[in-house]
């Protein structure tokens, strides 16, 4: 043992000292930091009722400041580090003594006999040791700065202790909000619960009785309520109920927002007689809102009412013209344009009603409606999913296309109206309407006809020009021979003049301009006398397909039947008498039917 050996005991008790006071002063500064943090954290949480995403960003920037309050406060005390050789000159500074007392400290080392004298060392220290037992090293302890720490540290305890007194339950709510609960602090009224019901059915009588349906239901100590969108039916009807305790107002209100947070409309919520319940609706909702509920000093956390879209459908109206007139003239199928309901087809073609949706559909159905003398007729159809669209798109594009149906063939003018209904269960506001009109298929034209001379002899053989003509092919050409008598009932025979041969094939024409040889004797089949008529009409008929085309009758001529002389009688002109005598005593001679008996 040295003689120095108590003296550096003490030496090494205050240097164990002081790095105790350094560690107190750095982290007091530490704890000092958090709890003003905290403390600015709770006004403005309890002031702003922070979003969990606020608090978040708010905790974040806490931890930065508290971590720069580390920094430059603590970290200063925590580096310094003290050896013996420090101590010692701290205490000659504070004793203000010479620098023996290191000096000592170092001859005791074993490397000091090589410096010097021994004698001369051993000298100071034994001067130093005897001067020691009476020196006070503890002078060099200073715990200034740590007492006024620890004085701001109490300070700030007794604050929040005083707080934690006066508010208990906001404190204890701060810190569980602290760790991102959704709970609020207490309010003098309390939300219960909230109910957002809407209405089944879509009612324009605001007077009507009302089937709910809730599609919300929250209650205050339900911590598992996470949802904040809920599904609303475009147009319907949405009563807010909400239920509280403690302080019970006059009324509450519910603040709807659109967009970007814009004030669209606020909903006043009326207290249900004595009870603690609120109630309030909204007539009809078409587009979604944020709302919030407001009742006494409580409100509830922002929620959605998402708004269902209705669906929207475009139409298109596919005419395919009938058979024979694609053939025959060259008409091709045709599409509306989208969104054009008015369409005009050729009588006897074919409509495919084809809408498209922007949302998938459950069904689509068209209600027709045909114009009659004696009552409106209507006829309801389902149209089916479009086959020849893609496999997850079918749902959106739907077809009309089934035969024996008033579009498939178009036979007269037909209104109708289209309505759908989409996976939601929603329906067009209005159903869609159009109309197909018919383009009539004209029936044939009989431009010009006619027989050389009226009067003809009972075996004679006249000959008929025609020309007729149709848009889409001529199907048969006849004429009607009616023998009139003064005696009998009139007979009537048609003779076929023209008949289409092949149906749509490249022999049908649709204009005829030929010449006829009527043979009486053949074609009429009643053995004509002098003076009888035969009133001839033409008749034409166009081609229409499978089905039965249109006849046109023109003017008749009546031919009148008579002999030689009637003919002749009939082309020369009257004021010839003399010539027509001579000429008819020439033919008797000529035929041996003249002359005396």
């Amino acid at each position: 043992m040295t003689r120095l050996h108590a003296f550096r005991k003490r030496l090494s008790s205050l240097r164990r000292r002081r790095s105790l006071v350094r560690l107190e002063t750095a982290y007091s500064a530490l704890i000092l930091a958090v709890l003003w943090i905290l403390a600015a954290a709770f006004l403005v949480d309890w002031w702003l009722e922070m979003s969990r995403i606020q608090r978040l960003v708010c905790w974040v920037s806490g931890a930065a400041i508290a971590a720069w309050a580390f920094y430059r406060y603590a970290m200063p005390w925590l580096g310094a580090r003290e050896t013996e050789l420090d101590i010692a000159l701290l205490v000659e500074r504070t004793e203000h003594i010479d620098s023996d007392l290191v000096a000592a400290v170092q001859f005791e080392s074993p490397e000091a006999p090589e410096w010097g004298s021994v004698q001369l060392e051993q000298a100071v220290i034994d001067q130093v040791a005897e001067r020691g037992e009476r020196m006070d090293v503890m002078h060099g302890l200073s715990r200034r700065e740590l007492s006024h720490r620890v004085i701001l540290l109490a300070v700030t305890l007794v604050l929040w202790a005083g707080v934690v007194w006066w508010a208990p339950g906001h404190v204890a709510m701060f810190f569980r909000r602290l760790a991102l609960s959704s709970e609020r602090y207490p309010t003098k009224t309390v939300i219960d619960t909230v109910v957002v019901k809407t209405a089944k059915a879509d009612l324009d009588d605001p007077d009507a009785a009302v089937d709910w349906t809730a599609i919300e239901a929250w209650q205050a100590d339900n911590a598992d309520v996470t949802a904040t969108q809920y599904k609303v039916l475009h147009g319907r009807r949405v009563r807010f109920e909400v239920q509280c305790s403690g302080v019970i107002p006059e009324k509450g209100t519910v603040e709807m927002l659109v967009g970007g947070g814009d004030l669209a409309r606020t909903l006043e919520l009326e207290r249900v007689g004595d009870s603690d319940l609120f109630a309030g609706e909204l007539e009809r909702i078409r587009q979604s809102h944020r709302y919030q509920i407001y009742l006494g000093d409580a409100w509830t956390d922002p929620a959605e009412l998402s708004v269902t879209t209705l669906p929207r459908v475009a139409i298109e109206l596919e005419v395919t013209p009938p058979s024979y007139a694609v053939a025959g003239a060259g008409v091709r199928p045709s599409k509306t344009a989208p969104g054009l309901r008015l369409v005009r087809a050729l009588e006897g073609s074919r409509v495919r009603i084809a809408i498209h949706s922007d949302k998938p559909l459950a069904s689509a159905t068209v209600t027709m409606t045909r114009k009659q003398a004696e009552a409106d007729v209507v006829a309801t159809h389902e149209l089916t999913p479009d086959e020849s669209a893609p496999a997850d798109e079918s749902a959106k594009h739907w077809v009309l296309d089934t035969p024996g149906t008033w579009l498939s063939p178009v036979l007269g003018r037909v209104e109708f109206d289209l309505d759908v209904t989409d996976v939601d269960g929603q329906h067009l506001e209005r159903p869609i309407g159009g109309i197909v009109r018919i383009k009539p298929d004209d029936p044939p034209t009989l431009v010009d006809w006619g027989i050389v001379t009226p009067e003809v002899r009972a075996t004679a053989i006249p000959s008929v020009t025609y020309r007729v003509r149709d848009d889409y092919g001529v199907a048969r050409v006849s004429l009607l021979c009616e023998v009139i008598r003064a005696d009998r009932l009139p007979e009537r025979e048609e003779v076929e003049v023209y008949a289409l041969s092949g149906g749509e094939s490249s022999s049908r024409k649709t204009e005829l301009d030929d010449r006829f040889i009527l043979d009486l004797k053949k074609m009429i089949p009643v053995a004509l006398e002098k003076g009888d008529q035969v009133k001839v009409t033409p008749k034409v008929v166009d081609y229409r397909g499978s089905r039965e085309g249109e006849s046109t009758l023109g003017d008749p001529i009546e031919l009148k039947v008579t002999d030689i002389h009637g003919i002749l009688h009939g082309i020369i002109r009257e004021g010839d008498r003399r010539s027509v005598f001579q000429l008819d005593t020439m033919i008797e001679r000529e035929l041996g039917t003249g002359g005396s008996p």
